[in-house]
Formats: C-alpha cells, sequence, structure tokens
C-alpha cells in the first residue's frame, strides 16, 4: 500500500526515492562515525601497547648496559690494582649510535606527538602540547638516561664519544637536541603527569629520592652545556669545547636562553627590533626558556595552581612556598644566573643578547612578588657579591644597569612601569603592581649585599650604590602612592594599558 504524506495524500514514487535516499545517507554517516570513533579508540589502545613494549625493551638494553659497565669497571680496577696504577678507573661510555637509539626510544615512549587533521583540507600537524612533561613512571628512566647514557660522553674530552655531536649534522639531530633541552626544563620547572599505571620498573627507588636525584644530574648536564662548571667555576670555559662542540654550546645557550620576547611580556622592543630598527610581533618563549619556566614556577608553582601572593604568606613567610617547589626555583634561579654571570664576563658573547637577556631578568623575575622569601639566599647570593676585580660592580647592579639602557626612552620618559607590564598576572588575583614588587625585590636584595649597603666601607662600591639608589628612586616616583600611606591597607587606581582599575595594595608586599 501507498505510505501517505504528512498531509495524508500518497507518496508519489519520486518522493519515496528521495525518503529512501535519506535513510541510506544517515546510514552511512552514523556508519562513517561509528568508523571515525573505532579508528580513534584503536590508534589510541595501540600507541599505549606500543609504548608499554617499548618501555619494557628500554627497561631491558638499560639494565644489560649497566650491567656491562659494572663488569667492565670491575674488570679495569683489577687490572689497575695488579700494575700497581694509582689513577682513577673512567665510567663506561656507550657509543653516540647507542646514546642516539637509546635517547630516541625514551623520546618516543615519554613525550609523544599528538597527530592533528585538519577536516576537509586534509592538512596534518604535530603537536606537542604537554607531551614533554614525563609521567612519573618515568622518572627512573629518565634519570638513568642522563647518568648513564648521556653525561658520560658529555664529560669526556673524546669528541668521538660525544653522543650530541652526531645529532647537530642533522635536522632530526637538532630536533631531538631541542626535546631533550624541554624535557631537562620541564622535569625541574613542572609537576610530573601521574600516568596511568601504578607500578615503576623493576629495580626503581622512591618517588622522593628519584627526584632530588635527577635535579641534580639535569643540573650537571646542563651545567655542562652552558659552560658554567661547578658552583666554584662559573665563567670558566669546561671540557666541553673544541671542534662541533662551541656550536653546540651556542645552539644550547640560545635554547635555555632564549633572546625573544615572551608572550607574557608588554615590553614589545625585542632583539630583532633592536638590531633591525622595527617593531616585531611578541614571539613565545619557548618550553625550554629557563627566564619564562622560573617565572612560572614562582609565581603559580610546578602544577600552576598557586597563587602569586600566597593567603599567609604574611605569617609563613620563608616558608610561603613548598619544600619541592622551592629546591626547584632555587635550582633554575642558580643557573640562570650563573648563566647570565658567565655572558657578561665571556668578551666573545655578543652585547646586544647579554643586555637583552638581562633585561629579561630584571623585568620578568624581579618583579616576582615575595621573591626573596620563594628562594633561598644562596639562589640569589651570586648577584650580589663582586666576582672578578674589585672595580666591578656586583652583577645585580649590571642587570639594572643593561634594563635602563635596553628601555631607555620608557625609563627616561617617566614610564618605567610600561616595560614592566606583564601579562600572566591579574592585580585582582596579585594585588601588587610588577613596579612595586620590584621595588620590594630591589630593596631586600640591596639591604644584603655589603658592596650596596654601606655597611662594610673597605668593599663599598660607590658608583653601583649610586646607580641601584638612582634606580630605586625612580620606582619610588612610579610607585602608588599607597604604597607610602601609614594604614594598614591602602587602596590605590593603577593603570593597566588604557584602563584603570582600583585594588587594595598588598600589605606584605
Amino acid at each position: 500500500a501507498d505510505q501517505p504524506s504528512s498531509n495524508g495524500t500518497p507518496l508519489t514514487a519520486a518522493q519515496k526515492a528521495m525518503e529512501q535516499r535519506k535513510i541510506r545517507a544517515e546510514a552511512r554517516a552514523r556508519t562513517a562515525n561509528a568508523t571515525t570513533i573505532q579508528s580513534f579508540i584503536r590508534s589510541k589502545l595501540t600507541a599505549i601497547r606500543a609504548r608499554e613494549e617499548q618501555r619494557a625493551i628500554y627497561d631491558k638494553r638499560m639494565s644489560d648496559l649497566i650491567a656491562l659497565a659494572g663488569i667492565l669497571k670491575k674488570s679495569a680496577m683489577h687490572q689497575n690494582q695488579q700494575n700497581k696504577g694509582t689513577g682513577s678507573v673512567e665510567d663506561y661510555i656507550p657509543p653516540p649510535a647507542t646514546a642516539s637509539i637509546m635517547t630516541v626510544q625514551f623520546l618516543f615512549f615519554a613525550c609523544p606527538s599528538v597527530l592533528r587533521k585538519k577536516y576537509p583540507e586534509g592538512q596534518i600537524t604535530i603537536e606537542h602540547i604537554n607531551s614533554l612533561v614525563l609521567e612519573v613512571q618515568d622518572m627512573p628512566r629518565w634519570a638513568k638516561l642522563i647518568r648513564y647514557i648521556l653525561c658520560p660522553g658529555v664529560r669526556n674530552e673524546n669528541l668521538d664519544l660525544d653522543p650530541i655531536l652526531p645529532w647537530i649534522q642533522t635536522n632530526e639531530g637538532k630536533r631531538r637536541l631541542e626535546k631533550i633541552l624541554c624535557v631537562c626544563v620541564s622535569s625541574i620547572s613542572k609537576k610530573q603527569k601521574p600516568g596511568k599505571r601504578k607500578s615503576s620498573p623493576k629495580g626503581s627507588i622512591a618517588v622522593d629520592d628519584i627526584f632530588s636525584e635527577y635535579h641534580v644530574l639535569v643540573d650537571s648536564f646542563l651545567r655542562v652545556l652552558l659552560w658554567l662548571g661547578d658552583d666554584n667555576m662559573v665563567g670558566q670555559k669546561c671540557n666541553y669545547s673544541g671542534g662541533s662542540r662551541d656550536m653546540i654550546h651556542q645552539k644550547c645557550q640560545s635554547l635555555l636562553m632564549q633572546s625573544t620576547c615572551p608572550s607574557h611580556s608588554g615590553n614589545h622592543a625585542t632583539l630583532g627590533s633592536k638590531r633591525h630598527g622595527t617593531t616585531q610581533h611578541l614571539l613565545s618563549g619557548g618550553e625550554s626558556d629557563l627566564i619564562g619556566a622560573l617565572r612560572a614556577v614562582l609565581l603559580y608553582g610546578p602544577d600552576g595552581t598557586s597563587k602569586p601572593i600566597p593567603a599567609d604568606a604574611e605569617r609563613l613567610r620563608d616558608n610561603c612556598m613548598k619544600k619541592d617547589e622551592k629546591d626547584r626555583a632555587n635550582l633554575l634561579m642558580k643557573l640562570i644566573v650563573d648563566s647570565l654571570v658567565a655572558l657578561i664576563g665571556n668578551n666573545d658573547s655578543d652585547a646586544m643578547t647579554t643586555s637583552f637577556l638581562s633585561s629579561r631578568f630584571v623585568g620578568e623575575i624581579l618583579t616576582i612578588p615575595l621573591l626573596t622569601w620563594k628562594l633561598s639566599p644562596s639562589a640569589y647570593a651570586r648577584c650580589l657579591y663582586t666576582a672578578g676585580t674589585s672595580s666591578s660592580p656586583p652583577p645585580l647592579v649590571t642587570f639594572i644597569h643593561h634594563f635602563i639602557n635596553w628601555n631607555a626612552d620608557d625609563v627616561s620618559n617617566g614610564h618605567i612601569e610600561k616595560t614592566l607590564n606583564m601579562t600572566d598576572i591579574i592585580l585582582t588575583t596579585c594585588p601588587a603592581p610588577p613596579v612595586l614588587c620590584l621595588l620590594a625585590n630591589l630593596v631586600q636584595l640591596g639591604k644584603g649585599c655589603n658592596s650596596l649597603n654601606g655597611l662594610d666601607q673597605a668593599n663599598f662600591h660607590y658608583k653601583g650604590a649610586a646607580e641601584l639608589f638612582n634606580f630605586i628612586a625612580t620606582l619610588i616616583n612610579a610607585a602608588p602612592q599607597g604604597t607610602f600611606s601609614s594604614r594598614m591597607s591602602a587602596v590605590e587606581w593603577v593603570s593597566t594599558g588604557s584602563t584603570s582599575s582600583p585594588i587594595v595594595l598588598s600589605d606584605v608586599v
């Protein structure tokens, strides 16, 4: 029988065919959607199984390599004793090919890339969003990769055993080096992902011990690449030099101490614009940028949930940050300060790059609220004492000098707050403008510097103190007037770009 239409009239043959076509089209769409969902789930499950398989293979290879290194070292020590030798026995250094294979394998399962396909264009892009933050279960593997695979060859003077030298020759190798540096920074600055498995590899140690261990290992690895040496050898060229190692050092320095203005900075005077006299768009600091990583840790913590000014900061003072967070910030601070001091003391370094990085340090780190409470004194101690000849001012004054020169127009015109405008912090959650935080931090740092506070006349640096006090005077003129009120709390209108908003100034700052 003919099927009636909605108005009761029977359907024609053409209408029936159209209805059937709609039914078939809906069925095809449902089948295509189901196929897409199943394909997505299968790809995810296959990727998880593949990474788990690679983890097992990696653990087996690593355990064999560690066992081989122990056997060779024991044999060398025995032979050394028979020959009555007094020299030390070097650790086993894996061949560069083995190091590259192990590194690629680790990056495959620990830092997976995400493929995104744009429809209907069909364009495929590779994303690394959050992929360079390791899971807790991969922490022991990361520590072993640094200790047994990368560090031995990097620390050895034999260039043929350096695992990084072959990387710098190819684009794939350069990208591998960038990923390793990003993982180095993120493993310190970001909280590790819990992961889906609670079990850890065989022979692993406690999580807290792993954290303290890999922090030391990563710090040691980065210091070799940056020519920093240990805390007593800053500015002295390490053994990691000669041949292509100089090129690797420059590459690592450009990635870790980036001379591009980060996205959260309001300073549009980038290094490129200074060189070419043009205004450029802001560039992203990148996941390997030490200054940006330290700023994020000090403001919001490794997990990104802390407040810039803790609610009970006035009561806790030096304990306003957790010990783990403070240790991470201390390590990053030492790396940054030591790198800047080494750049300033190196006559071969680019003057404009040094000036820009020093300006970034003042504008992004010294504007952190309660900086001297969030860091240990040992973390910023190198800023406060004079290195080299007694005629040199403390590095803190040198940083300020570069900041003033880099932002000479705004500073001389009385608009220093424009250079300190940051977009990654909101005045409603942090009721202290950057100019106020910078003023408070410089007062605290200046009080603890014998070359600037006037307590030690023999070591007093007159020119450095004069420059510091002149800069503090500039900040006092730019600070909100409510800062100097005798009341416990004061409301002040603070300009943010073209708008002004009332805030209750933080009495702690």
